[in-house]
């Protein structure tokens, strides 16, 4: 499980996002061709996925430790 606040960069490489999600970087890319991942392209015409996007996906998939702020009243 991970937190929001464990993501720190705006984009992430298909490296970073196979190791989060224990498969293999070519599992990733066909996430992408297949549409199941919103990667964009660089300049460089590199994948790239946006925070918001590898967090929708991470929550879709129960992945995602969600911290509520409660307040207790005396």
């Amino acid at each position: 499980m991970y937190q929001e606040k464990d993501f720190i960069k705006e984009f992430y490489k298909p490296k970073d996002v196979a190791q989060l999600l224990g498969v293999n970087v070519r599992t990733v890319q066909n996430y992408d061709k297949e549409g199941i991942l919103c990667f964009e392209r660089s300049e460089k015409n590199r994948r790239l996925i946006k925070k918001q996007e590898l967090l929708k996906y991470l929550d879709s998939k129960h992945m995602l430790y969600k911290t509520s702020v409660t307040q207790k009243t005396a």
